[in-house]
């Protein structure tokens, strides 16, 4: 039996609670076709930190890599996320925005291992209020010393 819904994430990845009930997405029209991303931070396109995909659009939007150095047509665009919105839209795919509390992970760093501590990238923050005990990378290492994300 395949699939029916696929989560995209990055590694880098930090989630601070679950993720929108998938019986309630799979249920909307079209959910096989459709992408559904964060409402925030999309730089124009789409916010590619975390995508949940319906089972049809797992099979386009995970070759979109391989797609972008072989394009058939070619897409113009100036960053990641408006190059995949222009491609699922290309691929006639739907494409539906969730509020961030629906997809509650953000990008963040590890910066102790023992214990572990996490501090979070404000730049790529999505939402009002953070969870209690949130440190943002930003105010922990003002200078940005000590924090490298490479």
């Amino acid at each position: 039996r395949k699939y029916s819904m696929v989560i995209w994430t990055r590694d880098d990845t930090f989630w601070v609670g679950n993720i929108v009930g998938p019986a309630e997405l799979l249920g909307s029209a079209n959910a096989s076709f459709t992408a559904w991303s964060k409402n925030c931070k999309q730089w124009r396109g789409m916010n590619d930190k975390s995508v949940l995909l319906g089972r049809e659009a797992a099979d386009v939007m995970l070759s979109a890599y391989s797609n972008f150095w072989n394009p058939h047509p070619e897409l113009r665009s100036k960053n990641a996320e408006i190059y995949l919105s222009l491609y699922a839209r290309s691929q006639q795919l739907k494409m539906m925005y969730l509020k961030p509390g629906d997809l509650p992970g953000s990008d963040a760093l590890i910066y102790e291992t023992n214990p572990p501590r996490v501090c979070f990238l404000l730049t790529y923050w999505c939402g009002k209020t953070p969870p209690p005990n949130t440190t943002f990378c930003e105010w922990k290492f003002p200078s940005n010393r000590g924090v490298n994300r490479r």
